[in-house]
């Protein structure tokens, strides 16, 4: 099974976030694509919204690609568990307790460096 990371701090969910979820898909066939909010980024110090108000956004923003082409696609809420600072690294570490399979991460347009 190949399953897909997206972390990031989704401030705000929005369309081009649904694309690289669904190229994500249809390009790279991926089984599934867990969505992982961060709690807070390291690297990013403005106002973000609340972790939990994010991770409602981002289930009500995908519950209609989800369903309308039947991608298995989850959010996952590991960083709630892990201790500050939330580096990637360390989430990662943590999902690969989770999953198994073929793992892939996905980036954003942001992630350049």
């Amino acid at each position: 099974m190949k399953t897909a990371f997206y972390l990031g701090s989704f401030n705000p969910f929005h369309n081009g976030h649904l694309k690289v979820i669904q190229t994500a898909f249809e390009e790279f066939k991926m089984d599934k694509v867990v969505i992982v909010p961060t709690m807070q980024s390291p690297w990013k110090f403005n106002k973000i919204l609340d972790f939990y108000d994010r991770n409602n956004i981002i289930t009500l923003s995908i519950n209609d690609l989800r369903e309308d082409n039947n991608y298995d696609i989850k959010v996952d809420f590991t960083e709630r568990y892990l201790d500050a600072p939330y580096y990637s690294y360390k989430t990662l570490e943590a999902l690969k307790e989770k999953y198994s399979g073929e793992l892939y991460l996905l980036c954003g347009e942001d992630a350049k460096s």
